[in-house]
Protein backbone atom coordinates (compact mmCIF):
# COMPACT_ATOMS: atom_id res chain seq x y z
CA UNK A 1 0.00 0.00 0.00
CA UNK A 2 2.90 2.33 0.95
CA UNK A 3 4.57 1.52 -2.29
CA UNK A 4 1.18 2.10 -4.50
CA UNK A 5 1.04 5.88 -3.03
CA UNK A 6 3.84 7.11 -4.62
CA UNK A 7 3.06 5.71 -7.71
CA UNK A 8 -0.55 7.03 -7.76
CA UNK A 9 0.97 10.83 -6.84
CA UNK A 10 3.25 10.22 -9.64
CA UNK A 11 0.77 9.12 -11.74
CA UNK A 12 -1.94 12.12 -10.70
CA UNK A 13 1.10 14.66 -11.44
CA UNK A 14 0.96 13.31 -15.17
CA UNK A 15 -2.42 13.79 -15.84
CA UNK A 16 -2.91 17.49 -14.25
CA UNK A 17 -0.31 18.28 -16.04
CA UNK A 18 -1.59 17.29 -19.40
CA UNK A 19 -5.14 18.44 -18.13
CA UNK A 20 -3.14 22.41 -17.65
CA UNK A 21 -1.61 21.78 -21.25
CA UNK A 22 -5.47 20.93 -22.65
CA UNK A 23 -6.74 24.22 -20.95
CA UNK A 24 -3.73 25.79 -22.16
CA UNK A 25 -4.14 24.64 -25.42
CA UNK A 26 -7.97 25.40 -25.40
CA UNK A 27 -7.72 28.83 -24.49
CA UNK A 28 -5.36 29.85 -26.91
CA UNK A 29 -7.11 28.48 -29.67
CA UNK A 30 -10.21 30.78 -28.31
CA UNK A 31 -7.89 33.57 -27.97
CA UNK A 32 -6.50 32.92 -31.79
CA UNK A 33 -9.89 32.80 -32.49
CA UNK A 34 -11.27 36.18 -30.91
CA UNK A 35 -7.52 37.77 -33.04
CA UNK A 36 -8.99 36.16 -36.31
CA UNK A 37 -12.81 37.34 -35.45
CA UNK A 38 -11.23 41.35 -34.66
CA UNK A 39 -9.11 41.28 -37.62
CA UNK A 40 -11.68 40.20 -39.84
CA UNK A 41 -14.21 42.81 -38.07
CA UNK A 42 -11.58 45.79 -39.07
CA UNK A 43 -11.26 44.72 -42.17
CA UNK A 44 -14.84 44.34 -42.60
CA UNK A 45 -14.85 48.04 -41.12
CA UNK A 46 -12.20 49.33 -43.11
CA UNK A 47 -14.08 47.92 -46.53
CA UNK A 48 -17.05 49.25 -45.19
CA UNK A 49 -15.77 52.67 -44.71
CA UNK A 50 -13.94 52.60 -48.55
CA UNK A 51 -17.37 51.46 -50.15
CA UNK A 52 -18.59 54.84 -48.15
CA UNK A 53 -15.44 56.80 -49.07
CA UNK A 54 -16.26 55.37 -52.66
CA UNK A 55 -19.93 56.25 -52.94
CA UNK A 56 -18.67 59.93 -51.83
CA UNK A 57 -16.07 60.29 -54.77
CA UNK A 58 -18.98 58.85 -57.20
CA UNK A 59 -20.86 61.11 -56.43
CA UNK A 60 -18.68 64.20 -56.07
CA UNK A 61 -17.73 63.10 -59.85
CA UNK A 62 -21.06 62.80 -60.70
CA UNK A 63 -21.74 65.98 -59.45
CA UNK A 64 -18.49 67.42 -61.28
CA UNK A 65 -19.65 65.74 -64.51
CA UNK A 66 -23.43 67.02 -64.40
CA UNK A 67 -21.94 70.43 -63.39
CA UNK A 68 -19.57 69.91 -66.14
CA UNK A 69 -22.71 69.52 -68.77
CA UNK A 70 -24.55 72.19 -67.52
CA UNK A 71 -21.35 74.58 -68.25
CA UNK A 72 -20.85 72.81 -72.09
CA UNK A 73 -24.84 73.16 -71.97
CA UNK A 74 -24.99 76.72 -71.57
CA UNK A 75 -21.98 77.78 -73.54
CA UNK A 76 -23.45 75.67 -76.44
CA UNK A 77 -26.58 77.87 -76.18
CA UNK A 78 -24.52 81.24 -75.92
CA UNK A 79 -22.40 79.73 -79.12
CA UNK A 80 -25.80 79.13 -80.77
CA UNK A 81 -26.81 82.43 -79.87
CA UNK A 82 -23.78 84.15 -81.30
CA UNK A 83 -24.09 82.53 -84.51
CA UNK A 84 -28.02 82.87 -84.63
CA UNK A 85 -27.07 86.72 -83.78
CA UNK A 86 -24.38 87.12 -86.33
CA UNK A 87 -26.87 85.65 -89.40
CA UNK A 88 -29.07 88.90 -88.84
CA UNK A 89 -26.26 91.56 -88.31
CA UNK A 90 -23.85 90.66 -91.26
CA UNK A 91 -23.71 93.81 -93.79
CA UNK A 92 -21.53 94.38 -96.32
CA UNK A 93 -19.20 96.95 -94.84
CA UNK A 94 -19.91 100.68 -96.13
CA UNK A 95 -23.38 99.26 -96.65
CA UNK A 96 -26.42 101.48 -96.38
CA UNK A 97 -28.08 99.14 -93.54
CA UNK A 98 -31.79 99.32 -92.90
CA UNK A 99 -32.90 99.59 -89.43
CA UNK A 100 -35.72 96.59 -89.31
CA UNK A 101 -36.71 96.96 -86.03
CA UNK A 102 -38.30 100.42 -86.67
CA UNK A 103 -39.58 99.37 -90.33
CA UNK A 104 -40.87 96.50 -88.81
CA UNK A 105 -43.05 98.57 -86.00
CA UNK A 106 -44.27 100.90 -88.97
CA UNK A 107 -41.94 103.99 -88.44
CA UNK A 108 -42.66 106.33 -90.54
CA UNK A 109 -39.52 108.62 -90.21
CA UNK A 110 -37.51 104.94 -90.97
CA UNK A 111 -40.59 104.33 -93.82
CA UNK A 112 -39.72 107.85 -95.71
CA UNK A 113 -35.89 107.65 -95.45
CA UNK A 114 -36.32 103.86 -97.10
CA UNK A 115 -38.51 105.36 -99.40
CA UNK A 116 -36.02 107.99 -100.53
CA UNK A 117 -33.09 105.55 -100.58
CA UNK A 118 -34.95 103.16 -103.14
CA UNK A 119 -35.91 106.29 -105.08
CA UNK A 120 -32.51 106.95 -105.45
CA UNK A 121 -31.34 103.60 -106.17
CA UNK A 122 -29.26 103.25 -103.38
CA UNK A 123 -30.86 100.10 -102.84
CA UNK A 124 -29.13 96.98 -104.08
CA UNK A 125 -29.76 93.97 -104.33
CA UNK A 126 -28.11 91.92 -101.97
CA UNK A 127 -28.96 88.31 -103.96
CA UNK A 128 -26.22 86.30 -105.55
CA UNK A 129 -25.96 85.95 -109.41
CA UNK A 130 -26.36 82.37 -110.45
CA UNK A 131 -23.10 82.42 -111.66
CA UNK A 132 -21.48 83.78 -108.31
CA UNK A 133 -23.12 80.37 -106.63
CA UNK A 134 -21.53 78.28 -109.21
CA UNK A 135 -18.50 79.38 -108.91
CA UNK A 136 -18.43 79.90 -105.17
CA UNK A 137 -19.25 76.26 -104.53
CA UNK A 138 -16.88 75.21 -107.19
CA UNK A 139 -13.78 77.08 -105.71
CA UNK A 140 -14.36 76.78 -102.21
CA UNK A 141 -16.60 73.40 -100.32
CA UNK A 142 -20.13 72.43 -99.39
CA UNK A 143 -19.24 73.37 -96.10
CA UNK A 144 -17.60 77.22 -96.87
CA UNK A 145 -21.05 77.39 -98.46
CA UNK A 146 -23.39 76.07 -95.88
CA UNK A 147 -21.66 78.63 -93.08
CA UNK A 148 -20.86 81.71 -95.46
CA UNK A 149 -24.54 81.41 -96.68
CA UNK A 150 -25.88 80.94 -93.14
CA UNK A 151 -27.85 77.83 -93.63
CA UNK A 152 -30.00 76.64 -90.33
CA UNK A 153 -28.51 73.65 -89.06
CA UNK A 154 -30.53 73.41 -86.01
CA UNK A 155 -34.41 72.67 -85.18
CA UNK A 156 -36.12 71.35 -82.25
CA UNK A 157 -36.89 68.25 -81.44
CA UNK A 158 -40.78 68.80 -82.34
CA UNK A 159 -39.46 69.86 -85.89
CA UNK A 160 -37.06 66.80 -86.24
CA UNK A 161 -40.32 64.34 -85.72
CA UNK A 162 -42.56 66.38 -88.65
CA UNK A 163 -40.89 67.20 -91.51
CA UNK A 164 -41.70 68.85 -94.57
CA UNK A 165 -42.16 67.99 -98.01
CA UNK A 166 -41.68 71.67 -100.50
CA UNK A 167 -41.87 71.63 -104.22
CA UNK A 168 -40.73 75.07 -105.36
CA UNK A 169 -41.06 76.20 -109.37
CA UNK A 170 -38.66 79.16 -110.58
CA UNK A 171 -37.25 79.88 -113.77
CA UNK A 172 -35.11 83.15 -113.16
CA UNK A 173 -33.14 85.14 -110.30
CA UNK A 174 -31.24 82.42 -108.82
CA UNK A 175 -30.21 84.56 -106.01
CA UNK A 176 -33.50 85.09 -104.91
CA UNK A 177 -34.79 81.54 -104.71
CA UNK A 178 -31.33 80.83 -102.72
CA UNK A 179 -32.82 83.25 -100.21
CA UNK A 180 -35.83 81.61 -100.21
CA UNK A 181 -34.44 78.08 -100.15
CA UNK A 182 -32.36 79.19 -97.16
CA UNK A 183 -35.35 81.03 -94.95
CA UNK A 184 -37.29 77.48 -95.28
CA UNK A 185 -34.30 75.34 -95.18
CA UNK A 186 -33.86 72.22 -92.18
CA UNK A 187 -31.58 69.15 -92.35
CA UNK A 188 -34.84 67.20 -91.89
CA UNK A 189 -37.08 68.53 -94.22
CA UNK A 190 -36.86 67.72 -98.00
CA UNK A 191 -36.94 69.61 -101.36
CA UNK A 192 -37.66 69.88 -104.76
CA UNK A 193 -36.68 72.33 -106.93
CA UNK A 194 -38.34 72.02 -110.39
CA UNK A 195 -36.05 74.57 -113.43
CA UNK A 196 -38.52 75.55 -115.84
CA UNK A 197 -36.67 73.97 -118.94
CA UNK A 198 -36.71 77.28 -120.69
CA UNK A 199 -34.27 78.63 -117.63
CA UNK A 200 -30.54 79.94 -118.46
CA UNK A 201 -28.00 77.19 -118.09
CA UNK A 202 -26.22 79.32 -115.70
CA UNK A 203 -29.35 79.15 -113.51
CA UNK A 204 -29.54 75.11 -113.83
CA UNK A 205 -26.28 75.07 -112.57
CA UNK A 206 -26.07 77.41 -110.07
CA UNK A 207 -28.82 74.88 -108.20
CA UNK A 208 -27.41 71.82 -109.58
CA UNK A 209 -24.19 72.98 -107.13
CA UNK A 210 -26.82 74.07 -104.53
CA UNK A 211 -28.52 70.42 -104.28
CA UNK A 212 -25.26 68.57 -104.83
CA UNK A 213 -24.08 70.59 -101.06
CA UNK A 214 -27.82 69.56 -99.54
CA UNK A 215 -28.72 66.03 -99.46
CA UNK A 216 -32.43 66.82 -99.01
CA UNK A 217 -32.34 69.07 -101.66
CA UNK A 218 -32.76 67.71 -105.22
CA UNK A 219 -33.71 69.26 -108.75
CA UNK A 220 -36.71 67.39 -110.56
CA UNK A 221 -35.94 65.00 -113.23
CA UNK A 222 -38.91 65.69 -115.39
CA UNK A 223 -38.52 69.38 -116.75
CA UNK A 224 -41.80 71.43 -117.97
CA UNK A 225 -41.56 74.12 -120.09
CA UNK A 226 -43.46 76.24 -117.95
CA UNK A 227 -45.95 78.90 -119.86
CA UNK A 228 -48.38 81.08 -117.67
CA UNK A 229 -52.03 79.64 -117.50
CA UNK A 230 -51.65 76.75 -119.13
CA UNK A 231 -51.27 73.20 -117.68
CA UNK A 232 -47.48 73.10 -117.62
CA UNK A 233 -47.46 74.62 -113.89
CA UNK A 234 -49.36 72.27 -112.94
CA UNK A 235 -47.72 69.37 -113.93
CA UNK A 236 -44.16 70.73 -112.90
CA UNK A 237 -45.71 70.41 -109.23
CA UNK A 238 -47.08 66.80 -109.92
CA UNK A 239 -43.66 66.19 -111.07
CA UNK A 240 -42.09 66.82 -107.78
CA UNK A 241 -44.68 65.62 -106.17
CA UNK A 242 -44.22 61.73 -107.22
CA UNK A 243 -40.33 61.94 -106.46
CA UNK A 244 -41.04 63.40 -103.26
CA UNK A 245 -43.58 60.47 -102.62
CA UNK A 246 -40.52 57.60 -103.16
CA UNK A 247 -38.13 60.11 -101.24
CA UNK A 248 -36.57 58.47 -97.89
CA UNK A 249 -38.00 61.76 -95.74
CA UNK A 250 -41.20 60.57 -94.64
CA UNK A 251 -42.90 63.65 -94.87
CA UNK A 252 -45.89 64.90 -92.93
CA UNK A 253 -46.79 67.81 -95.42
CA UNK A 254 -46.47 68.99 -99.10
CA UNK A 255 -46.12 73.15 -99.68
CA UNK A 256 -45.75 74.14 -103.13
CA UNK A 257 -44.08 77.49 -103.45
CA UNK A 258 -42.89 79.91 -106.27
CA UNK A 259 -39.41 81.93 -106.46
CA UNK A 260 -40.85 85.40 -105.43
CA UNK A 261 -42.47 83.76 -102.29
CA UNK A 262 -40.53 84.11 -98.65
CA UNK A 263 -42.31 82.51 -95.40
CA UNK A 264 -43.85 85.02 -92.79
CA UNK A 265 -43.30 82.34 -89.50
CA UNK A 266 -40.61 80.03 -88.86
CA UNK A 267 -40.02 76.22 -89.61
CA UNK A 268 -41.36 75.69 -85.86
CA UNK A 269 -44.35 78.16 -86.17
CA UNK A 270 -45.28 76.37 -90.27
CA UNK A 271 -45.13 73.04 -88.08
CA UNK A 272 -47.10 74.14 -84.82
CA UNK A 273 -50.38 75.28 -86.91
CA UNK A 274 -49.62 71.81 -89.34
CA UNK A 275 -50.06 69.60 -86.34
CA UNK A 276 -53.01 71.76 -85.14
CA UNK A 277 -54.94 70.94 -88.07
CA UNK A 278 -53.60 67.39 -88.77
CA UNK A 279 -55.11 65.58 -91.02
CA UNK A 280 -56.83 68.47 -92.60
CA UNK A 281 -55.37 70.23 -95.73
CA UNK A 282 -55.47 74.32 -96.31
CA UNK A 283 -56.68 74.25 -99.93
CA UNK A 284 -58.08 77.89 -100.99
CA UNK A 285 -61.77 76.08 -102.47
CA UNK A 286 -65.15 77.77 -102.95
CA UNK A 287 -67.76 78.00 -105.57
CA UNK A 288 -66.65 78.89 -109.42
CA UNK A 289 -67.62 82.70 -110.36
CA UNK A 290 -69.96 82.58 -113.20
CA UNK A 291 -66.68 84.97 -114.93
CA UNK A 292 -64.46 81.84 -114.51
CA UNK A 293 -66.51 79.47 -116.04
CA UNK A 294 -65.39 79.62 -119.24
CA UNK A 295 -61.98 78.73 -118.22
CA UNK A 296 -62.84 75.06 -118.19
CA UNK A 297 -65.90 75.19 -120.51
CA UNK A 298 -64.35 75.99 -123.56
CA UNK A 299 -61.38 74.93 -124.84
CA UNK A 300 -57.97 77.46 -124.83
CA UNK A 301 -55.08 77.04 -127.17
CA UNK A 302 -51.73 78.20 -127.28
CA UNK A 303 -51.03 81.32 -129.28
CA UNK A 304 -48.04 83.53 -130.35
CA UNK A 305 -49.12 87.71 -129.55
CA UNK A 306 -47.00 90.49 -130.54
CA UNK A 307 -47.65 92.38 -127.49
CA UNK A 308 -47.51 92.11 -123.24
CA UNK A 309 -45.66 90.86 -120.97
CA UNK A 310 -45.75 86.75 -122.65
CA UNK A 311 -45.24 86.75 -125.99
CA UNK A 312 -47.30 83.12 -126.08
CA UNK A 313 -50.66 83.19 -124.68
CA UNK A 314 -53.97 80.91 -124.28
CA UNK A 315 -56.49 82.27 -126.08
CA UNK A 316 -60.22 80.57 -126.17
CA UNK A 317 -61.76 79.02 -129.19
CA UNK A 318 -65.41 78.71 -129.79
CA UNK A 319 -65.18 74.29 -129.35
CA UNK A 320 -66.73 73.42 -125.75
CA UNK A 321 -65.57 70.59 -123.46
CA UNK A 322 -66.99 67.81 -122.21
CA UNK A 323 -67.71 67.74 -118.87
CA UNK A 324 -64.93 67.00 -116.69
CA UNK A 325 -64.68 62.89 -115.59
CA UNK A 326 -66.85 62.00 -112.24
CA UNK A 327 -69.33 64.86 -113.63
CA UNK A 328 -66.99 66.54 -111.13
CA UNK A 329 -68.24 70.07 -109.29
CA UNK A 330 -66.25 73.07 -110.46
CA UNK A 331 -64.46 74.70 -107.78
CA UNK A 332 -62.08 77.66 -108.02
CA UNK A 333 -59.04 78.31 -105.60
CA UNK A 334 -55.81 78.39 -105.70
CA UNK A 335 -52.18 76.42 -107.36
CA UNK A 336 -50.63 77.25 -104.13
CA UNK A 337 -51.55 74.79 -101.05
CA UNK A 338 -50.54 72.89 -97.84
CA UNK A 339 -51.70 69.51 -97.93
CA UNK A 340 -51.17 66.01 -96.12
CA UNK A 341 -48.80 62.84 -97.49
CA UNK A 342 -51.89 60.73 -97.72
CA UNK A 343 -54.10 63.65 -99.63
CA UNK A 344 -50.66 63.98 -102.17
CA UNK A 345 -50.78 60.02 -102.53
CA UNK A 346 -54.14 60.07 -103.39
CA UNK A 347 -54.23 62.57 -105.71
CA UNK A 348 -51.12 60.85 -107.82
CA UNK A 349 -53.11 57.61 -107.37
CA UNK A 350 -56.60 58.15 -108.14
CA UNK A 351 -58.32 57.22 -111.44
CA UNK A 352 -60.53 59.61 -111.25
CA UNK A 353 -58.30 62.42 -110.32
CA UNK A 354 -55.73 61.01 -113.13
CA UNK A 355 -58.32 61.34 -115.36
CA UNK A 356 -59.60 65.06 -114.56
CA UNK A 357 -55.52 66.02 -114.87
CA UNK A 358 -55.87 64.84 -118.48
CA UNK A 359 -59.13 65.98 -118.99
CA UNK A 360 -57.82 69.75 -117.96
CA UNK A 361 -54.59 69.99 -120.39
CA UNK A 362 -56.54 72.69 -122.87
CA UNK A 363 -58.26 74.58 -119.91
CA UNK A 364 -57.06 77.91 -118.39
CA UNK A 365 -55.58 77.43 -115.39
CA UNK A 366 -56.09 74.22 -114.23
CA UNK A 367 -54.04 74.50 -111.13
CA UNK A 368 -56.60 77.13 -109.93
CA UNK A 369 -59.70 74.55 -110.18
CA UNK A 370 -58.08 71.07 -109.87
CA UNK A 371 -56.87 71.53 -106.40
CA UNK A 372 -60.24 73.32 -105.33
CA UNK A 373 -62.38 70.86 -107.00
CA UNK A 374 -60.70 67.56 -105.92
CA UNK A 375 -60.58 68.36 -102.13
CA UNK A 376 -64.51 68.79 -101.89
CA UNK A 377 -64.86 64.92 -103.42
CA UNK A 378 -66.00 62.92 -100.54
CA UNK A 379 -62.87 60.31 -101.23
CA UNK A 380 -60.20 62.62 -100.90
CA UNK A 381 -58.51 62.45 -97.47
CA UNK A 382 -59.13 65.27 -95.31
CA UNK A 383 -61.88 66.15 -97.53
CA UNK A 384 -64.28 69.21 -97.36
CA UNK A 385 -68.35 68.70 -97.98
CA UNK A 386 -69.48 70.47 -101.05
CA UNK A 387 -71.40 72.92 -98.38
CA UNK A 388 -71.14 76.44 -98.71
CA UNK A 389 -69.89 76.21 -94.59
CA UNK A 390 -66.93 74.67 -95.96
CA UNK A 391 -66.15 76.89 -98.37
CA UNK A 392 -62.63 78.77 -98.00
CA UNK A 393 -61.25 81.61 -99.35
CA UNK A 394 -57.77 83.27 -99.49
CA UNK A 395 -58.71 85.23 -96.21
CA UNK A 396 -59.76 81.96 -95.04
CA UNK A 397 -56.53 80.13 -95.83
CA UNK A 398 -53.07 80.70 -94.01
CA UNK A 399 -51.03 79.70 -96.48
CA UNK A 400 -50.59 82.33 -98.78
CA UNK A 401 -50.55 86.14 -98.19
CA UNK A 402 -51.44 88.34 -101.65
CA UNK A 403 -52.64 91.88 -101.55
CA UNK A 404 -54.43 92.23 -105.07
CA UNK A 405 -54.94 95.18 -106.20
CA UNK A 406 -58.18 97.22 -104.99
CA UNK A 407 -60.29 97.26 -108.55
CA UNK A 408 -59.04 93.72 -109.44
CA UNK A 409 -61.59 90.75 -109.02
CA UNK A 410 -59.49 88.70 -106.44
CA UNK A 411 -59.26 92.06 -104.05
CA UNK A 412 -59.77 91.14 -100.10
CA UNK A 413 -59.83 94.06 -98.31
CA UNK A 414 -56.12 94.46 -97.43
CA UNK A 415 -54.11 97.70 -96.91
CA UNK A 416 -52.93 99.71 -100.29
CA UNK A 417 -49.81 98.25 -101.44
CA UNK A 418 -46.56 100.40 -100.41
CA UNK A 419 -44.58 99.08 -103.26
CA UNK A 420 -46.11 98.94 -106.53
CA UNK A 421 -48.44 96.48 -107.76
CA UNK A 422 -47.52 93.62 -111.06
CA UNK A 423 -50.60 92.12 -112.88
CA UNK A 424 -52.65 93.63 -109.81
CA UNK A 425 -50.23 91.71 -107.39
CA UNK A 426 -48.34 93.82 -104.68
CA UNK A 427 -44.96 93.32 -105.02
CA UNK A 428 -43.74 94.16 -101.73
CA UNK A 429 -41.91 97.09 -99.94
CA UNK A 430 -40.54 98.17 -96.94
CA UNK A 431 -43.07 100.09 -95.52
CA UNK A 432 -45.36 96.87 -95.82
CA UNK A 433 -43.41 95.32 -93.45
CA UNK A 434 -45.18 96.30 -90.09
CA UNK A 435 -48.50 95.11 -91.79
CA UNK A 436 -47.13 92.17 -93.17
CA UNK A 437 -45.82 90.27 -89.85
CA UNK A 438 -48.96 91.17 -88.08
CA UNK A 439 -50.46 88.84 -90.17
CA UNK A 440 -51.15 84.84 -89.33
CA UNK A 441 -50.00 84.15 -93.10
CA UNK A 442 -47.43 81.33 -93.29
CA UNK A 443 -46.20 82.55 -96.73
CA UNK A 444 -46.49 86.11 -98.80
CA UNK A 445 -46.01 86.83 -102.22
CA UNK A 446 -44.49 88.76 -103.96
CA UNK A 447 -40.94 89.96 -103.30
CA UNK A 448 -38.10 91.37 -105.68
CA UNK A 449 -34.86 92.18 -104.28
CA UNK A 450 -34.14 94.39 -107.23
CA UNK A 451 -37.08 96.88 -106.59
CA UNK A 452 -36.38 96.80 -102.40
CA UNK A 453 -33.82 93.98 -101.20
CA UNK A 454 -34.37 95.55 -97.48
CA UNK A 455 -38.22 94.41 -97.38
CA UNK A 456 -36.55 90.89 -97.71
CA UNK A 457 -33.76 91.46 -95.46
CA UNK A 458 -35.58 92.65 -92.45
CA UNK A 459 -37.89 89.69 -92.91
CA UNK A 460 -34.98 87.35 -93.06
CA UNK A 461 -33.69 89.04 -89.49
CA UNK A 462 -36.62 88.61 -87.77
CA UNK A 463 -36.84 85.42 -89.08
CA UNK A 464 -33.39 84.16 -87.79
CA UNK A 465 -34.17 86.58 -84.35
CA UNK A 466 -37.18 83.98 -83.72
CA UNK A 467 -35.52 80.73 -84.58
CA UNK A 468 -32.49 81.76 -82.11
CA UNK A 469 -35.42 82.22 -79.49
CA UNK A 470 -36.90 78.66 -80.44
CA UNK A 471 -33.48 77.35 -80.17
CA UNK A 472 -32.40 79.11 -77.39
CA UNK A 473 -35.95 77.94 -75.38
CA UNK A 474 -35.15 74.41 -75.89
CA UNK A 475 -31.63 74.02 -75.18
CA UNK A 476 -32.34 75.97 -71.68
CA UNK A 477 -34.81 73.22 -71.10
CA UNK A 478 -32.58 70.73 -72.02
CA UNK A 479 -29.68 72.25 -69.36
CA UNK A 480 -32.36 72.68 -66.65
CA UNK A 481 -33.44 69.37 -67.09
CA UNK A 482 -29.55 68.42 -66.70
CA UNK A 483 -29.50 70.23 -63.67
CA UNK A 484 -32.42 68.54 -61.56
Amino acid sequence: MVAYLPSLHENMKGINTKFLLLIIVFFGIIIVNMYNLNEECAKNERRSVEREQNVVEQHVEEQHVEEQNVVECTEKLKTTRKTNSAATTTTAKGKIKPNCQALINGEAKEISRIDSLRAEKKILSSSWSANNLSSFIKNSSCEKYFSTRQFTNSSTQEERNFPLAYSIVVHKNAGQVERLLRSIYRPHNVYCIHIDAKAPDAFFDAFNEVSSCLPNVFLAKKREEVLWATASRLWADLNCMNELLVHEVKWKYFINLCGQDLPLKTNYEIVSHLKSIEPANDIVSFPMPRSKLTRYSRKWVLRNVNHGEYRNRLQMIETSKSPPPGNMTFFAGSAYFIATRDFVNWAMKDKTVTEIVNWSWNTFSPDEMLWASISRMSSAPGSMPPGNEWDTNEEKSVTRLINWLEDSEEKNGYPRCKGFYQRSVCVYGSGDLSWLLQQEKLFANKFDPDFDDFAIRCIEEDLARRVEEELSSENLQLCSEISM
